[in-house]
């Protein structure tokens, strides 16, 4: 009779095992990102790729365009290329850049919408800040650039900010409460007049992340299930090999 209990213990046991795990486990699977390497938004694509401690991923360019007289290259997920870096400790860096397509000039124009989500597995983030490069700037012509960090849901949850070519860089915004993840939206609007020229050589997205004080890391439910199961199941293994 007991071993037939302690049969049926361990077919539980085994099916429990079975259905917990593929929930705790992710099977996507971004790539490690090097530090100055720029990737297409192609390449990155909705995995993306872990950068440090941060994993930056889903992204997309829908609604991006150009007009009838700008190169569909302008906003083509093939040529806009991103490079991660890490300035300083507590500091990442993403920046866009798309050599040769961004430089306008007789009534061209093109609008860049770029959307992505950043998730980190240390410290949360505390600020955000954007800033852009351009150049060659003659006649009426101009870049406008907008930064806008929440949630899919709220976009704008956490704030936003804009720069353009005559205020190319903004003070870093605080992101209050700090967050672990977020939704990233980036419109950039870059426009050359009739006898205008513009090129825009990069746009940067900066984000800091640091401790909180007074915070204590609360693990996930799965992650506590999974120990709770193991422990219970190590007990039951001992306990049976202690009457065996």
């Amino acid at each position: 009779m007991r071993n037939r209990f302690g049969g049926t213990i361990e077919r539980v046991l085994l099916l429990a095992l079975g259905v917990m795990l593929p929930s705790s486990v992710s099977f996507a699977a971004p790539f490690v990102c090097v530090a100055g390497t720029a990737y297409t938004i192609s390449t990155l694509g909705f995995d993306g790729c872990v950068f440090g401690t941060n994993t930056f991923n889903h992204f997309d360019l829908t609604g991006s365009l150009a007009n009838a007289m700008t190169s569909s290259t302008a906003v083509a997920p093939g040529t806009i290329r991103v490079t991660f870096n890490t300035p300083v400790a507590g500091t990442v860096t993403e920046t866009l850049t798309n050599p040769g397509n961004w430089t306008l000039s007789s009534l061209m124009q093109f609008t860049l919408n770029l959307q992505f989500d950043v998730t980190g597995s240390g410290d949360p983030f505390t600020t955000f800040a954007e800033s852009i490069v351009t150049s060659g700037i003659t006649g009426t012509a101009s870049v406008d650039a907008s930064k806008c960090v929440g949630t899919t849901g709220s976009p704008t949850l956490n704030g936003c900010q804009t720069v353009n070519n005559g205020t190319p860089s903004a003070a870093p915004h605080a992101i209050s409460p700090n967050v672990s993840s977020m939704h990233v939206t980036d419109n950039i609007q870059v426009a050359a007049g009739a006898n205008g020229t513009v090129t825009l050589n990069s746009a940067t997205d900066t984000f800091t992340f640091g401790p909180v004080v007074g915070t204590v890391a609360v693990p996930e439910p799965t992650t506590s299930a999974l120990l709770v199961f193991g422990l219970l199941a190590s007990g039951y293994f001992l306990r049976r090999r202690r009457y065996d």
